[in-house]
């Protein structure tokens, strides 16, 4: 799943969306055309609306991984054509300037949200008490439920990293 931001060049709003990858990528092996279809009607400035269900051809300009603060890298790409669900032909709209930023969307639950906040806030109300322990916590459950990384220690790493308020 995808969340899409787009926008024309000089335009002052911008679109946003939610569409579906329709092939395998990494960073280490970008192509140079992505292509998505789109879960709901898109509308850009310019009357440019892509349908819901479309598939959308984009050229990738420039992609970067995720950093600090955030889980998944952007890809920025330039929309050059799309295809209607209802038709076969291929719609040309290079011509109009429509550049979107990708980003891996990820569902947020609320019973996994709370728990997470819950345990950072207890985590940094004992660390005044003795400092570390937050840490020393976040490092534990990382280790023993592995989820990032096979290695008992890279995933406690990983997760007290992730989890640490710095």
């Amino acid at each position: 799943m995808l969340f899409i931001f787009g926008s024309p060049v000089f335009a002052k709003s911008q679109a946003k969306g939610l569409a579906d990858m329709t092939m395998p990528f990494s960073l280490s092996n970008m192509p140079d055309t992505i292509h998505f279809q789109t879960d709901e009607d898109i509308s850009f400035e310019g009357n440019t609306v892509i349908p819901q269900y479309s598939l959308v051809f984009a050229e990738v300009i420039n992609a970067q991984r995720e950093l600090r603060w955030h889980k998944s890298g952007v890809i920025l790409c330039k929309i050059n054509s799309y295809i209607p669900i209802s038709e076969e032909e291929e719609i040309d709209i290079s011509g109009k300037n429509i550049y979107i930023a990708v980003k891996k969307y990820e569902k947020v639950y609320a019973k996994e949200a709370t728990i997470l906040g819950t345990e950072i806030v207890l985590s940094q109300g004992a660390s005044f008490f003795a400092p570390g322990v937050d840490v020393l916590y976040f490092f534990t459950k990382g280790a023993i439920t592995r989820n990032t990384h096979p290695n008992w220690f890279m995933a406690g790493v990983s997760n007290a990293y992730e989890n640490s308020i710095c």
